[in-house]
């Protein structure tokens, strides 16, 4: 039996679902008999509670979803706080018999600190209504119904001169323009720059995943700077809703979002400007399809089925 022992009551109750989809058993009392403790964090609850267990034989599960922002950013730092938290990862990641991660960059991040199994289990597809009802949507957000449109994800204002060019070049296309910074951020010449923007870009500045749905709608083409700030269900809902990305290069990213395959990726603003132009030509492949290909089976019942095939070989 496994106990699940996760403070999170979102992932907790999250987990549950799945394995309650499955025949695995499961308890999340301390007082039933298990073999496997499944946790989620390395607060110091978590860890006195495995290090109580481990005194009777359990075996740890590690499920990394909470700790996998702060290993890939933590992993890219030499400071001692960030030393810190990896010798803190390296310490839990080898009192487990099982490590969970949702991407292959994170599995490749520890397994250069471990030789334990490491086992991918996605996130999965976030619940929102799916409509293409876009009646209203040309009204909320103030955008042209007739206008071809690419959605920018620029969350910090980094690309204020860039949006500003390609609003410049593409005068007949429009620019949904989704992020916000407060003036006493930004410099004045971005500041400037943001009040003479070009009419055909539409400012966007509070967003959420039923917004950023709506966004998706009426776009033909996704581009994001993002890269740890962006949630992974806002990737989802791009795959899901079968619209054609370009997405900076992240190496969060790597060995999932492959270059030309399943979405098309850029590393500088040059190659952006190149690749925009081939889009809107038709001189590239449509790669939605095997985008959609790679969260299509990201559901609860998607989800349960695998979490089962990696953790049935466990002896209860």
């Amino acid at each position: 039996m496994i106990l699940v022992y996760i403070e999170d009551k979102v992932l907790l109750s999250k987990v549950i679902t799945y394995l309650d989809n499955t025949e695995l058993p499961y308890t999340t009392s301390l007082q039933d008999d298990f073999k496997y403790i499944l946790v989620a964090d390395i607060k110091l609850k978590t860890i006195k509670i495995i290090n109580e267990y481990k005194k009777e034989e359990k075996e740890i599960i590690f499920l990394a979803y909470l700790e996998e922002e702060k290993i890939y950013i933590n992993s890219r730092l030499k400071n001692k706080s960030s030393k810190n938290y990896m010798n803190r990862i390296y310490t839990m990641i080898n009192k487990a018999s099982l490590i969970i991660v949702s991407l292959p960059s994170i599995k490749q991040i520890l397994k250069k600190m471990t030789r334990k199994e490491i086992a991918i289990l996605p996130k999965e597809i976030p619940i929102i209504n799916i409509t293409n009802n876009t009646k209203d949507i040309y009204q909320k957000y103030n955008i042209h119904k007739r206008k071809k449109k690419i959605c920018i994800l620029d969350f910090d204002y980094n690309k204020i001169e860039l949006v500003d060019t390609l609003a410049r070049n593409y005068k007949k296309i429009e620019f949904i323009y989704v992020g916000y910074k407060p003036d006493y951020l930004l410099k004045d010449y971005d500041k400037n720059m943001l009040k003479n923007f070009p009419k055909n870009i539409r400012c966007v500045k509070y967003h959420d995943l039923d917004v950023f749905s709506d966004l998706i709608k009426v776009s033909h083409l996704i581009i994001n700077f993002e890269d740890i700030n962006l949630d992974i269900r806002y990737l989802y809902l791009i795959l899901l809703f079968k619209c054609p990305l370009l997405m900076k290069y992240s190496l969060l990213y790597e060995n999932y979002l492959i270059n030309s395959k399943n979405a098309y990726l850029f590393k500088s603003d040059e190659a952006l400007i190149i690749k925009i132009d081939k889009i809107f030509h038709d001189r590239v492949s449509d790669l939605t399809e095997f985008g959609y290909d790679l969260i299509k089976n990201n559901t609860y019942q998607g989800l349960s089925k695998k979490l089962n095939n990696i953790l049935k070989d466990l002896e209860y």
